[in-house]
């Protein structure tokens, strides 16, 4: 059934290609009585952001991208009055929501021991529909954001701020699902988090409240190891200060008896922390591999020792809507504890969006917001 169209009109930022600025557009909004219509309040720009703009992975240009949001809601579809967890919703409440839909019929979905993001028929916004056509409004980076029909969504406790939840329909959710439910990270573990960026600071939080002994975390940034000190990491190294891989184990196992790592995790977004990885687990050790997320990533891995010590190895790279609420409660329990609200250190109103992404690709900062 076609998305009818209101006389209103809402604004946002289209992407027109490696190497070409965001221009802008405005689109008359969606209006039926089937999808949720979001008026996104606040937006991060997440690392697949900056892949896209970079040339990695395919986007349907011209295209209104980004997915990190969260919003009010403007419009619900017909009959709604609860959100998916059960809590009354109405127009004006805070929500947060996956920026994808599972068909639910596919091989993938009816199996759920499979990853769900292999669903054969797996919508997704952000990048993979062009905002030629209605509903326009298929990315965060703009005034209004459409859910489609059957797409969850999730009231906001007041006591979380916009610049708190943000972030969490990409980063914290990737990680909770790929921590809790695949990383097998238990009681009294040392982990190694490769990656002090978004997805870092909340390993690093998640894993030392699951009851990790020892939270080591890698990078070559020093403001992101200073900064992800705050969220739990015991140790910080510094790749800067290392000539081989070898040397960095040796630190590793250095810091874990000489034992080596319990689990390890990679979110650092670089193929070549893969290999490294493997060689800083113990024997028997678990490794999570989350951060290299575009198709041109490729490194050469030992394995030989992935047999030799019986290492366990498991991809991530998204989750399932049951996730959100998790990560909810997970943010009201801790906010006392970790300063979520400084993730956020750069904000902009949307028409400087070139400006924001210039900052946020020179890798200093952990996550820059936009404000429609």
């Amino acid at each position: 059934m076609p998305v009818e169209e209101s006389k209103e009109l809402g604004k946002a930022a289209i992407f027109h290609g490696v190497g070409k600025p965001f221009s802008f557009a405005n689109f008359p909004i969606p209006r039926d009585d089937e999808g949720l219509l979001v008026k996104i309040t606040m937006a991060t720009i997440c690392g697949s952001d900056i892949h896209r703009v970079r040339g990695f992975g395919k986007t349907a240009v011209p295209a209104i991208i980004g997915h990190e949001s969260t919003g009010r809601v403007h419009s619900l579809p017909r009959d709604v009055q609860q959100d998916y967890a059960g809590n009354r919703i109405k127009v004006g409440d805070r929500i947060v929501y996956p920026y994808f839909k599972y068909c639910g019929r596919c091989h993938a979905c009816l199996n759920r021991e499979i990853m769900m993001v292999e669903c054969e028929n797996r919508l997704g916004l952000s990048g993979g529909i062009s905002c030629e056509e209605p509903p326009h409004f298929n990315g965060a980076f703009a005034e209004y954001l459409y859910l489609r029909p059957g797409m969850a969504f999730f009231k906001v406790p007041d006591e979380l701020s916009d610049e708190v939840v943000t972030p969490l329909n990409c980063a914290l959710s990737a990680v909770y699902h790929g921590v809790v439910k695949l990383g097998g990270v238990r009681h009294g573990d040392s982990v190694v988090i490769q990656g002090a960026g978004a997805l870092g600071v909340y390993a690093a939080a998640l894993t030392k409240r699951m009851g990790a002994s020892k939270v080591i975390v890698i990078d070559k940034i020093e403001e992101r190891l200073k900064f992800i000190e705050q969220f739990g990491a015991d140790r910080t190294v510094n790749l800067e200060e290392f000539t081989s891989t070898d040397s960095l184990v040796e630190a590793i196992f250095g810091l874990t008896e000489g034992k080596g790592a319990d689990v390890a995790i990679e979110v650092s977004g670089s193929p070549k922390a893969f290999p490294d990885g493997v060689k800083m687990l113990r024997k028997g050790g678990r490794y999570l591999e989350m951060g290299s997320i575009t198709q041109e990533a490729r490194s050469q891995v030992d394995i030989f020792l992935i047999a030799l010590r019986e290492l366990h190895i498991v991809g991530n790279m998204n989750y399932d809507a049951w996730v959100i609420p998790k990560a909810l409660e997970f943010l009201k329990q801790t906010q006392d504890t970790y300063p979520y609200g400084k993730i956020i250190s750069h904000k902009y109103p949307l028409e400087q969006i070139n400006e924001a992404f210039n900052v946020a690709m020179q890798g200093h900062c952990i996550r820059v917001a936009l404000i429609p």
